[in-house]
């Protein structure tokens, strides 16, 4: 669940922020560890912000296809649980992502893009009070993302009193706030 505003800058540009919880775990399974696995919880929170620039759109019928080309910064961070079958210790963490590419939304709803992304995420060695130290780690990855994904009709908010009103296909050009 996050907060977000999407500033609509022009008509060919427009700015959703984005504040919401962030959650990740991993776990690090090795047949060697005689505790079991390691496994690292985190909950924090996480800002996004998604400059995208609108190419072309077209209105057939009330229904909007549009060719965008955009780019995302995510940063989260927030405390980690981290620990194994015998042993569980407290940390931070924190994450940093990045994606840019071109999307193609259909005037039936799809969803397309492709796009570069990246991601770093990185746990801090835990400070122990019981002589115990679970050292940190810094995962990091990046690649080519293709996506295909369906847009539903939304529920949005659409004044700060809190009146709610369906949007259905036809898009406002204004600043509103979401729930996603």
């Amino acid at each position: 669940m996050a907060a977000a505003f999407r500033a609509t800058i022009d008509d060919d540009f427009r700015l959703p922020v984005r504040f919401g919880a962030f959650m990740q775990g991993t776990e690090q399974d090795r047949s060697t560890f005689t505790d079991g696995a390691i496994t690292r919880d985190t909950m924090g929170v996480r800002l996004s912000a998604e400059p995208e620039f609108i190419f072309m759109q077209r209105n057939n019928n009330g229904k909007i296809s549009e060719f965008t080309g955009f780019a995302e910064v995510r940063a989260g961070a927030g405390p980690t649980d981290v620990g194994d079958n015998v042993d569980s210790e407290e940390g931070y963490s924190f994450t940093l992502d990045y994606e840019f590419g071109l999307r193609y939304k259909f005037d039936f709803g799809l969803l397309t893009s492709l796009s570069w992304v990246g991601s770093k995420y990185h746990v801090g060695t835990t400070e122990s009070y019981n002589n115990l130290v679970f050292f940190g780690v810094d995962d990091d990855f990046q690649g080519v993302m293709l996506t295909a994904g369906y847009r539903f009709k939304w529920w949005q908010l659409s004044t700060p009193r809190g009146a709610w009103h369906y949007m259905g296909e036809n898009p406002t050009r204004k600043p509103t706030y979401a729930f996603e």
